[in-house]
This record gives C-alpha cells, structure tokens and sequence, in this order.
C-alpha cells in the first residue's frame, strides 16, 4: 500500500536574504526572483540532420532583491560601500582599506544566502549564491508629495558564480 503526503505549496512571500558580512544590517526584502539556470547545447551535423549534445557551461542569471530601506539607510549604506570600496571610486586606496575582504574572498565578494520558510516561518531551503559581487543599486525616490507613510525601497543585483540549493 502506497503512503500519499499531503502536498502544501510554497509560498513567495515568506524568504530572507542575508549578507554574512552585514551582521547587524538587516535586509527586509520585498520581492526577489530565483534567477535563471541555462546551458547552451553542442552540437554537429550530420548529412541528415543536427544532432544535439550536452553543453559544457552552466550560465546563471544574475540575481535581484528588493528591500525596504530602514530608517537610518544602514542597509543602502553598507552595500553602497561595499560597491564603492570593490569600485575604486574615491582612490586607489579603497579597496585595500575595504572592511570586507579576506582571504578566502580576496575580490570583495561574499557568499550570500536566501532562506525560504514554511507557513509557519521555519527554513525550507536555503539558496547560497558563491562569491557573489553586486553589480547595481537602484536610486530611491523620497518625496513629500505622499499623504500617508510609504516605505523607501531599493533594489540591489548581483553576479555570482553559481548558486547551491540546501
């Protein structure tokens, strides 16, 4: 006799993304997007027709987060930096005085997580995404125009070289 479980499907507003490096900043996303696995097939011709084989690179889309900016910009701030610093915007001198570097991650990249949790917020999975770079960080839009409170949110996008599943 065959055991059937009880299905309960995944829902997309329950995650967190966490910056290691970023301990006390907490990054209160709003959306983001499992990005896109792809790999380009190989192949030959043949006098009758094309004949595919496996590809030999994975490639990966980069991945986005929006968040909510909190009140004291701590967590625009810290990735503002950490672009900055990995830049050389200001000096030469940036990166060499840059907080985040190590040794295992000499760039400035970091290994950054998403967690995905159940209906009662306990962790799923959790995506790790290997020597992730960010790439960009939106603008903001603050405006006194609005009669009731709206949140500031930014948008960040990194690069990484490939994501594990846990």
């Amino acid at each position: 006799m065959s055991t059937f479980k009880e299905l309960n499907f995944l829902e997309s507003n329950r995650f967190m993304l966490i910056i290691p490096s970023f301990e006390s900043t907490r990054f209160y996303s709003q959306t983001f997007q499992l990005p896109a696995l792809s790999m380009q097939n190989a192949g030959a011709d043949s006098p009758f027709s094309r004949m595919n084989f496996a590809g030999d690179k994975a490639e990966f889309s980069p991945v986005s987060f929006e968040f909510m900016v909190d009140e004291q910009m701590t967590n625009y701030q810290e990735i503002y930096e950490w672009i900055m610093n990995i830049g050389y915007v200001r000096s030469f001198d940036d990166y060499k005085n840059f907080k985040l570097k190590s040794r295992q991650q000499p760039l400035g990249e970091q290994d950054i997580k998403i967690i995905l949790l159940d209906s009662k917020n306990h962790p799923v999975k959790t995506f790790t995404f290997l020597n992730a770079i960010p790439v960009s960080l939106s603008g903001t839009e603050i405006s006194t125009q609005v009669n009731e409170a709206q949140y500031v949110r930014a948008s960040v996008s990194f690069v990484y070289d490939y994501f594990e599943i846990e």
